[in-house]
C-alpha cells in the first residue's frame, strides 16, 4: 500500500497536458471485455479451465503488451509527443478499468450468482497449490502454512470489501509497470520552436 501511495503522489506531481484519451478508454474496454468473455467461457466449461493459471498469466501478459502499444498509439495521435505523467495516466486508466471491472464481475459471478461454483473454484485452487508445492519438494509444514494463508485470502474474496481490497495489489503492480512504460515512451516537444531566419 505504501508503494502504491508513493506512485500516486509521484505521478500527481507530473504535468498532465490532456484529459484521458479516447484510445485509452476504448482499448481499456476492449481488454476488459476480452477478460470478461474468457471468464464466462471458463465458467461454462468448468472449474478446471477456470483455475488454469497458465491461461490467466498469458492473458495478463497479452493485456500488458496491448496497453503498451496503446500508449504508443496515443503518443502518435498526439503528434508524436507525450509527457511522462500523461503516458502514466493513460496506462493506469486502462489498467484500472481492466482490474476493477473484471474483478467485480468475477465476484458477482462466483460469490453472488453461483457460490457453489465459487467453493469448487477454491477447492480446486487449493489442490493446485498443494500439487505445485509437492512438485517442488516443499516440506509438509510449508505446504500447511501456504494452504492456511490461501484459505484466508479466499475467505476475504467472498465479501465485497475483501474483493475491493484485493484489487490494490494488482493495481500497484500495474502502476509500477506503468511508470516504466511512461519513462520509456515519454517524448516531450522541443522547448524552442525553430524559426526561419531572414538574411
Amino acid at each position: 500500500a505504501l508503494v502504491f501511495n508513493a506512485i500516486l503522489i509521484f505521478a500527481g506531481n507530473q504535468k498532465i497536458s490532456t484529459m484521458i484519451h479516447p484510445i485509452a478508454l476504448r482499448n481499456g474496454l476492449i481488454a476488459t471485455g476480452i477478460v470478461v468473455a474468457y471468464t464466462i467461457v471458463a465458467y461454462l466449461v468448468g472449474v478446471k479451465l477456470f483455475t488454469n493459471w497458465w491461461i490467466a498469466i498469458i492473458l495478463m501478459i497479452g493485456i500488458l503488451v496491448y496497453y503498451i502499444l496503446s500508449v504508443k498509439n496515443i503518443r502518435k495521435a498526439k503528434g508524436g509527443f507525450i509527457s511522462f505523467g500523461d503516458a502514466f495516466v493513460q496506462f493506469i486508466v486502462m489498467s484500472a478499468m481492466y482490474i476493477v471491472i473484471s474483478t467485480l464481475f468475477m465476484y458477482i459471478l462466483i460469490w453472488v450468482i453461483d457460490p457453489d461454483f465459487g467453493q469448487a473454484y477454491v477447492d480446486a485452487s487449493l489442490e493446485k497449490i498443494i500439487g505445485m508445492m509437492e512438485g517442488f519438494g516443499a516440506p509438509d509444514v510449508a505446504i500447511e502454512e501456504a494452504i492456511a494463508e490461501a484459505e484466508v485470502d479466499f475467505e476475504k474474496q467472498k465479501s465485497l470489501g475483501g474483493t475491493v481490497l484485493n484489487m490494490l495489489g494488482p493495481l500497484g503492480g500495474f502502476a509500477i509497470v506503468g511508470l516504466i512504460v511512461a519513462a520509456v515512451l515519454k517524448k516531450n516537444p522541443p522547448v524552442f520552436e525553430e524559426t526561419e531566419t531572414i538574411d
